[in-house]
This record gives structure tokens, sequence and C-alpha cells, in this order.
């Protein structure tokens, strides 16, 4: 899946900053204004800027076509890809690593993007994406949120990043947080497999539509991710079937009452997550984690200020560890029914 799809499939997607693809958008997600603001959603089409000339220009072709590459998928503006899989490419402009395996609980990677061609290269230094693949599939990870500059890197030279897997490090309280930059970046919530760091850019003068894709593999060797209940549960109550789970989250003028419902569906369609996506979502490190042995539904009733509630627009559905569960959100109508729906539960 690209990386646009997947973010709107997972309810990340930026009313104002990403154009979801269009089957999934009944999944695209709104944010507050500041951010907007400041920051668009991960969506390589949206570069802003067209660097194309009129002006006949012997582009090289590097790489090789997309879908022939063998690594991560990017989205459909890159139309060719050099991967550094199994052998280091022998291209002019390629993206190169210091190392190619690290070790948990914590390791740094260096990334560079090296320009050798004879052509300014642009790319979005924010703009790098990371990647796991689980099973013969790529799953994106991280960012979840890209600033949009646009850089040249001219002739002879190189951009690089610092990557850091740190176990320790804690996670974003918000859907629309995480690691984010253009130099160096630490991340957590990362288990031990295979991973791709990758990027794209085009030529100066080249229509953006016609990308290149940058992607190197690397090892994490490491303990696999357990996904818990996120710190900022205070309460979990189960009344049935269902669970309910209250945070350390306040009401403020900005917030009203909602319910976020995680309920187990029948969906042979249900796309796959895996724990490194599940631990970005703080809806779901609230709620997946309390399912247990005949538990059907789990709601986290929490003060929220999003519009819709907790970013759902419509329902929608994914699979974890061979479970397919549905996604619904909505207001609650008083603080009364609040505490009626609470009176029908047993503490535990």
């Amino acid at each position: 899946m690209h990386r646009r799809a997947l973010l709107a499939s997972l309810g990340l997607a930026t009313a104002g900053c990403l154009a979801p693809a269009d089957d999934r958008a009944d999944t695209a997600m709104s944010q507050t204004a500041d951010a907007t603001d400041t920051a668009t959603a991960t969506d390589s089409a949206d570069h802003g800027t067209d660097t194309s000339t009129d002006t006949p220009v012997d582009y090289p072709e590097i790489g090789v076509p997309s879908d022939e590459a063998g690594g991560p998928p990017f989205d459909d503006d890159v139309v060719r890809v050099v991967w550094w899989g199994d052998e280091r490419p022998d291209s002019p402009v390629r993206l190169a690593v210091d190392r190619r395996s690290g070790s948990l609980p914590e390791a740094t990677f260096g990334f560079s993007l090296v320009n050798d061609s004879d052509l300014p290269f642009a790319y979005n230094p924010y703009n790098w994406g990371l990647w796991k693949r689980v099973d013969g599939s790529w799953y994106y990870v991280a960012p979840q949120i890209v600033p949009q500059p646009l850089s040249i890197l001219s002739p002879g030279s190189e951009h690089a990043w610092r990557l850091t897997v740190d176990v320790d490090r804690s996670l974003p309280d918000s859907q629309y947080g995480g690691p984010q930059g253009s130099e160096s970046v630490t991340i957590g919530g990362l288990g031990g497999g295979t991973y791709a760091f990758e990027t794209d850019g085009w030529f100066e003068g080249q229509d953006y539509r016609e990308s290149t894709g940058l992607a190197v593999r690397f090892v994490l060797d490491g303990d696999p991710l357990t996904v818990t209940l996120a710190d900022s549960v205070t309460e979990t109550s189960r009344g049935g079937s269902t669970v309910t789970v209250r945070t350390d989250v306040q009401s403020t003028a900005e917030t009203r009452p909602c319910v976020f419902v995680l309920e187990r569906a029948d969906d042979p369609e249900a796309e796959r997550r895996i724990p490194e996506q599940i631990v970005r979502d703080p809806r779901l490190r609230k709620t997946l984690p309390a399912f247990e042995p005949g538990v059907d539904t789990v709601r986290l009733v929490e003060p929220n200020g999003t519009v819709p509630p907790f970013g759902v627009n419509d329902p929608w559905t994914f699979r974890f560890r061979g479970t397919a569960y549905r996604v619904t959100a909505r207001e609650l109508e008083t603080e009364t029914e609040t505490e009626t729906e609470t009176e029908t539960e047993t503490e535990t």
C-alpha cells in the first residue's frame, strides 16, 4: 500500500493538508487549524512546487521502474526507484547508509542522499519514510506528519539524516504526533525485523510527477514489539462483553464528552496492521490491549476536541493478529448519558 493511502486508511489523513486516495477518503481525518498552517500530512504527490521547464534536458534514467524495484512501495508520482536491497546500487543519485544492521534497545543509522550527477536534484528533507517488512509485505511506520519545504541538492553534494532507534522513547499522545525532522530523528516503538528508509525527488526542471524514489534496507536485531495499554489509562471497567476505558485527559472549553468504539468485526477484507503501526495511534493504544476472552467491544470515553470526534468520519476496519476490528466514534449528547452508561458497568 502506498504511503498516502495507508495514512488515510489509518485515519491519519489531514483535511486541508492531505488529499487521501479515493478508496480511502471515507477514513480521512480532520486536524486543528493551527497545525494545518504549519505542516501537512505525508503526501509525496503534493509537492506544491513544479520545477519543470520547456527547455529540453537529457535527464539521466536512474534506477528501475517502480514496479520492479522490490523495496517499499511509493506513490504514483514515483516512476523509477533506486533500491539498495542485497546489492549497493550503481547510480549517480542514491541513498546510502553507514551500517546495514543494529541491535535494540538502541541503535543509530546514518543515511545520506548523494547527488553525483551533473544536475541539481529537488527533494524535501522532511519527506523521509520508514517501513517494516513482515511476511513478505511492506508496512509504513513513520512519520505521520511531514512539513513541505522544497530543497535543491547541488551536483556533488549530499544531505544526511541521523536516525536513532530507542525502545525507551515515549510514544506520541496524538495521532498527529511522532518524530519528524530534516536531519536528526529519534524514534521509539520499533521491534526487531527488516526495515527500509526511503525518500524521493526529481531533477530540477523535471516534472515532479516523474519522480525518482530512493530506498535502502537495514535490519534491527531484537525482540518483537509488544502493544500495551497506554500510560494515560486510569480506569477500565467491564459489563458483560464490553469494556469501558477512561484516561487522565481533562475537559477544556474546546472539548466535549465523546466515545471511541473498537469492536470485533467480520471483515475478511480488512487490511492488516502491525504492532509498529498500532502503537502510533493513541486511540488504539488505549483500547486494543483491553480486549480479553469474552470481550467483543472496548469503549474509550474521553473528552475530545476534534471534528468529527476522534477524527473518525465513517466506520473503518483493520486486522491485527488475525482478528478484524471495526472503528466508530460519536459525541455523547450530555454528561448524563456518560454517567448512565457507566452505571451498567462492573469495575474490574
